[in-house]
């Protein structure tokens, strides 16, 4: 088939291919509609280490780089960790939103804008405003109680400060124009596929 057959079975189908693409973008608009409004929340943890004036060299200072790095991945495993997951959740008084250990190692998201950045972004979603806000609360407490354990256990050196931020709490903003849209290009391309089918089995 050339180009021109393409064409004319799409200009066949014309309504076939239009009523397609709007039940799917009116189908995939009202199910955004439906699903529950979510929030996402956020803490934000800086840890620097100051060495004393003796400690103050170059090796010193290469060793005080790559302590603080490690500590802050150790920040970022932590909250993978199933078991501090669920201290978190308990100390909130709100249910784990996990099923099994693996899903329950995905609730907490952690990034740094650079690898080497001693600032970590702790975030995580959840329907309900002041469940979210009450977890957040939570992991910033035990986070605070861990690193205060680890220094009187002298598992780390006093020179380690870690600044935790109040949690912030944003209702996530739905684009209906954009989900209305990128939906009605796809049922575009359904119905011109769908059109193809029809015209492959009249033959």
């Amino acid at each position: 088939m050339e180009l021109k057959d393409y064409v004319k079975i799409i200009a066949k189908h014309k309504v076939f291919i239009i009523v397609i693409a709007l039940l799917v973008a009116g189908l995939a608009s009202f199910w955004q509609y439906l699903k529950p409004t979510m929030y996402s929340g956020a803490i934000t943890m800086s840890l620097t280490n100051s060495p004393t004036p003796a400690q103050n060299d170059d090796y010193n200072n290469y060793y005080t780089i790559n302590a603080t790095l490690a500590l802050i991945q150790s920040f970022e495993a932590l909250f993978a960790s199933p078991n501090f997951i669920n201290e978190i959740y308990q100390d909130a008084g709100v249910n784990v939103p996990a099923s099994n250990v693996t899903d329950m190692a995905k609730i907490f998201k952690t990034s740094r804008n650079q690898i080497s950045s001693s600032n970590l972004v702790v975030s995580t979603k959840s329907a309900q405003k002041e469940e979210l806000t009450r977890v957040l609360n939570s992991a910033k407490k035990l986070t605070d109680q861990k690193i205060l354990d680890d220094k009187n256990k002298k598992y780390i050196s006093d020179n380690f400060n870690l600044d935790i931020s109040d949690s912030l709490v944003l209702q996530d903003k739905i684009s209906y124009p954009s989900t209305f849209c990128i939906s009605l290009i796809g049922g575009l391309i359904l119905g011109i596929l769908g059109s193809f089918v029809l015209e492959y089995f009249r033959e």
